[in-house]
């Protein structure tokens, strides 16, 4: 990989002309908006409440939509869901992640993202929080460097950086399906590195009514790790 600021292949914010055709002015990728996105589906393609799982902040997005919309969650599977989000640079520059992508913070994060996306990156990242590399094969990684290639991506990794979190904890989002009533089960690789079970423990006095289970050899993404197991797990939660 490479890129440079203004190289082929990238589209930075789209342009401040771009922005105002495609009514992209002000988009931030945000988990606000990821949760705002998983609504709108639900209500104009389902049609009707939905069980929600996720992994990592797929597991995080899912608590953000049942805390917020109870009225269209029949309940969360979450699996190592990622307790925090938005705790990084947007606390240090003065943007808040909204197209088009200011100037000064193309520099700033081009050589990151070259490097995040380079496919020696990805596989050395996945090799350390599966618990077998061997599952960490050229087409997983082919898979999640295409979307790297879009045009617009490092603005979107520029955005994402700097958007703000959620204004409601994690801790308070459990606190809240609790309170709902929302069927929760919890599903945890035991050697996920990055989301200990430790976190599993906490969410799960914060749950007490929630199925906990701990998987292993399995480390953060257990549904394809050990996707037998997860499957029957959800195909038990579901029914």
């Amino acid at each position: 990989p490479g890129g440079g600021l203004e190289g082929e292949g990238f589209e930075w914010g789209f342009g401040s002309k771009a922005c105002q055709d495609t009514g992209a002015e002000g988009l931030t990728y945000s988990c606000s908006m990821w949760c705002d996105q998983v609504i709108d589906f639900i209500e104009q393609v389902v049609g009707e409440p939905v069980y929600l799982t996720g992994n990592s902040l797929g597991g995080y997005l899912s608590c953000m939509v049942a805390s917020k919309r109870p009225d269209l969650v029949k309940g969360a599977f979450l699996i190592n869901p990622t307790p925090w989000w938005g705790v990084g640079p947007q606390r240090l520059l003065p943007w808040s992640g909204g197209y088009p992508v200011p100037w000064w913070v193309r520099p700033v994060t081009v050589t990151w993202w070259d490097s995040i996306r380079n496919p020696s990156t990805i596989r050395s990242l996945l090799g350390q929080v599966y618990a077998d590399d061997a599952r960490v094969g050229e087409g997983l990684v082919s898979k999640i460097v295409v979307p790297t290639r879009q045009p617009a991506a490092a603005s979107a990794f520029a955005s994402i950086l700097c958007a703000p979190g959620s204004a409601v904890s994690f801790d308070d989002m459990l606190a809240i399906l609790a309170a709902q009533k929302t069927p929760v089960m919890l599903c945890y690789g035991k050697e996920d590195p990055w989301i200990r079970p430790i976190w599993g423990y906490r969410a799960k006095r914060a749950l007490p009514e929630a199925s906990y289970f701990e998987l292993s050899p399995a480390g953060h993404c257990p549904h394809h790790e050990v996707p037998e197991p997860v499957n029957l797990l959800v195909r038990k939660f579901v029914q």
